[in-house]
């Protein structure tokens, strides 16, 4: 019986577009001059260093200069498109002189020289006409970017308020056209007992997409915060900015625009700041340098840097840097919302998206059963044949070992483990380079590391893995250059060469909460899934149902690292036989597809340097697939995002609807015994999924669930919350107890594909849910199914991205 604490139902945060209103139908668009597109070409020819037309930064330029610009096709100095920019419907506040000395000064920036100025001369406002275009009638691949800016716009316009606060919001222009429509609570909230540094707002991000099995596109939003920093990142002896990441800046506008004639106050510029080194700090894409140059009026200048990073406070609200955890500074306001946040803002933004756009919220998600499993996913009373050897690296190697005779627990087979403590090994230590001078002293220092294990260390007889203590380097050295000298890549490459494996834990001394918590994972992640030593079965059979009592389970997942110097994609097939405890992994080699057990499949990929294209990842999984010759039942995972590059078919648009049935047409992937799962997931940018409400007060919710309206073979899986995470009373809000951090769960949506006459599609879909908490070295669920986490994890063990 389900306790009264249970869901029945939630609401996913989305909402259908039967119809868009004729009020935001229309947006407007310059043609490009010939001579425009004449003059830009041409500069190529005069700068030889450079081989493109920058028309990146001119899109950046312009999207900060004009909040009224809503999209920029940089194609079109190339191509023969008439349209190159989009605007809503306060077209006619755009100054095109403005705009034309905007270019022209983006002309000089990007390419000085007398004869690139001559040609900026001669850019005028001569054939610019605004024409009105229909949205209705734009591809829908151009129509999800336009029309959740339009939809922002409109619910500004409105004066749409936050639930909570009753504060107002203002629009964040995109840095670039591919990304969602943002808008924050403004001027933003603070903790009454620490004013000066709690600045936060909540934070709405809105985005178009299409569910499977829906004629129409749904519109999604996510709700989180925005933390504002209100210490000082400048001092006489630190910058606390991370180390060569863009970092945010929200710019308000409180008076007349870059190129518009009238005053823009719902409006914010974003800028980014980048930490080039210690003592430099600049503006990325040189932005500020163009708008002040059209601008001079002192009350639209962006403030000198180094005053900003010293004294943030003195600047807001009307300037905010976002916040950021790897800054190394702490914030009073705890990160996330809670369910019942969610809950204020969907009912809040269900009237206004209703009264306004006249849009209906898309069907609930209805819970699923709970389905019983044939045994409990115990351990394995088999005897292990193999004997393992765990080394201990750690200063408390006894109070670790005793853990580690706690989780094996088992008479039979507790001799064929030995364990051997050491103290930790130098090679642990930090890389030694000059971080001042990083990047080849980087890539020697690390060679070196490798160099010197590989010779310190031979091959082992037996299965081994190592428990190494050491510091979380990254997070220590956050803001500083020697967070390139961490050596956990080098140690954990260097020791698989010699045919070891690795885990490594933080020490108490670092990170005390949850320690020992934190060496039962990491001892059961080294030995079940790592060694694959005593594992569990996967899957077992439930009881009362149509399910196999055998089902084989399979996994594609490709490793993709992009680096300056070279590329490296390696595809890769996980293999779960009912039959058998232990995952195999198809990898590419030398002389075609090799497989290998799981544990083995980690040392091999170490040696791997491949660069596949899409259709050689193609062939790959269709060889795999023809060498297990599958005669049981299967079912395939997929990650869609992981995969959608080489893989276009598993877009949504490209699934047919066959025999009442959706399938990916692929002729290698009809076998009579083969199911398929897609998978996406709510924390992918723009949203492509909704994330989800509760439809009454709670703290947490978990489980499967359905549409309640919609396609059989689609549902939706919730994670449990981790026992590390803070505990939430029902009903509490952000605003009761803003010093907390919390913890919002994933929403992962399963799609069957293939699926055979007499499946229920429910019984198949939970199959997939419970994967997500079959992993050997956590209680709780982790975002993957196996064996998809665990082809994931094989990253960790390709070869170190500075040595490509």
């Amino acid at each position: 019986m389900q306790s009264r604490s249970v869901l029945k139902e939630l609401q996913p945060i989305a909402w259908d577009i039967n119809e868009i209103p004729n009020f935001i139908s229309k947006v407007y668009c310059p043609k490009l001059p010939d001579q425009w597109k004449d003059i830009i070409n041409h500069l190529i020819q005069i700068n030889r260093e450079k081989d493109f037309v920058p028309t990146r930064s001119l899109q950046a330029a312009l999207l900060a200069g004009a909040p009224e610009i809503i999209d920029f096709n940089y194609y079109a100095f190339k191509n023969n498109t008439t349209y190159w920019l989009i605007s809503d419907q306060n077209f006619h506040t755009i100054d095109v002189n403005n705009l034309v000395s905007l270019i022209r000064q983006w002309i000089y920036f990007e390419f000085p020289g007398k004869q690139a100025h001559a040609f900026a001369q001669r850019l005028n406002t001569n054939g610019i006409k605004w024409e009105a275009v229909d949205v209705r009638t734009l591809p829908e691949s151009m129509l999800k970017r336009i029309l959740p800016q339009l939809i922002v716009r409109e619910l500004i316009r409105r004066e749409y308020r936050d639930p909570q606060n009753g504060r107002l919001f203002q629009i964040v222009p995109p840095l670039n056209t591919r990304q969602a429509a943002e808008i924050v609570s403004w001027e933003p909230s603070r903790m009454p007992e620490n004013p000066d540094f709690s600045a936060h707002s909540y934070k709405l991000t809105f985005s178009v997409g299409r569910m499977l099995g829906k004629s129409s596109l749904q519109l999604f939003v996510d709700l989180g915060l925005r933390r504002w920093v209100g210490e000082p990142l400048l001092t006489d002896t630190v910058n606390h900015l991370p180390w060569k990441i863009n970092q945010s800046v929200y710019l308000a506008r409180q008076s007349i625009s870059w190129l518009s004639d009238l005053p823009q106050e719902s409006t914010f510029i974003q800028l980014q700041l980048r930490k080039e080194s210690k003592d430099f700090v600049r503006w990325e894409n040189r932005i500020p340098e163009f708008l002040n140059r059209i601008n001079s009026a002192d009350q639209n200048k962006i403030p000198d840097i180094k005053e900003l990073l010293v004294n943030p406070q003195k600047f807001q609200p009307d300037v905010l840097i976002v916040y950021d955890q790897r800054m190394g500074i702490s914030h009073p306001v705890g990160s996330g919302v809670t369910a019942n946040d969610r809950k204020d803002f969907f009912e809040s933004l269900n009237n206004a998206l209703y009264s306004i756009f006249n849009f209906s919220p898309s069907s609930k998600w209805i819970r699923q059963r709970t389905l019983r499993q044939q045994k409990l996913l115990t351990d394995s009373k088999q005897p292990i044949n193999q004997k393992a050897v765990i080394e201990i690296w750690s200063n408390d190697a006894d109070r670790w070992e005793e853990l580690i005779k706690e989780e094996i627990n088992d008479d039979q087979n507790k001799d064929k483990l030995q364990i051997v403590k050491r103290e930790p090994h130098p090679i642990t230590n930090l890389l030694d380079f000059d971080p001042e001078d990083p990047n080849q002293q980087l890539k020697n220092a690390i060679q070196y590391r490798i160099d010197t294990i590989s010779k310190l260390f031979e091959k082992p007889k037996n299965r081994t893995g190592i428990l190494i203590e050491m510091p979380n380097y990254n997070k220590m050295f956050v803001r500083t250059k020697d967070a390139n000298r961490d050596p956990k890549s080098s140690v954990r490459y260097g020791l698989a060469i010699t045919g070891r494996l690795t885990q490594f834990i933080t020490p108490e001394y670092a990170e005390p909460k949850s320690y020992e918590e934190r060496i039962k994972m990491a001892i059961n992640d080294l030995l079940r899934r790592q060694m694959q030593w005593k594992r569990n079965t996967l899957y077992t059979g439930y009881k009362k149902t149509s399910l196999p009592k055998q089902l084989d389970l399979l996994a594609f997942w490709v490793i993709n690292k992009r680096r300056k110097r070279g590329n490296l994609t390696i595809p890769l097939v996980g293999y779960a036989p009912s039959n058998d405890t232990q995952i195999k992994v198809c990898l590419p080699g030398e002389n075609g597809n090799e497989w290998q057990y799981y544990s083995e499949a980690l040392l091999k990929i170490t040696q791997i340097q491949t660069n596949f294209d899409g259709e050689g990842i193609h062939e790959f999984f269709k060889q795999a697939i023809e060498e297990l010759d599958i005669k049981n039942p299967a079912l395939l995972l997929l990650d869609e995002r992981n995969l959608r590059k080489y893989w276009p078919k598993l877009n949504n648009e490209e699934l047919i609807f066959d025999d009442q049935n959706y399938k990916i047409y692929d002729d290698f992937l009809h076998h009579s015994e083969l199911r398929i799962v897609k998978l996406r997931f709510s924390e992918e940018k723009p949203l492509s999924i909704p994330i989800a409400s509760p439809t009454r007060e709670v703290s947490k919710y978990q489980g499967l669930f359905a549409p309640e309206n919609g396609p059989d073979n689609v549902f939706y899986s919730f994670q449990e919350k981790p026992v590390t995470a803070e505990k939430i009373k029902t009903g509490l809000r952000h605003r009761d107890a803003m010093h907390k951090h919390y913890w919002n769960s994933v929403t992962a949506e399963i799609i069957l594909l293939n699926l055979k006459k007499g499946d229920n599609p429910a019984e198949w879909a939970f199959v997939v849910h419970s994967l997500r908490k079959s992993s050997e070295h956590i209680d709780s669920a982790t975002r993957l199914p196996e064996p998809l986490y665990s082809l994931k994890c094989m990253e960790e063990y390709v070869i170190p991205e500075e040595l490509l």
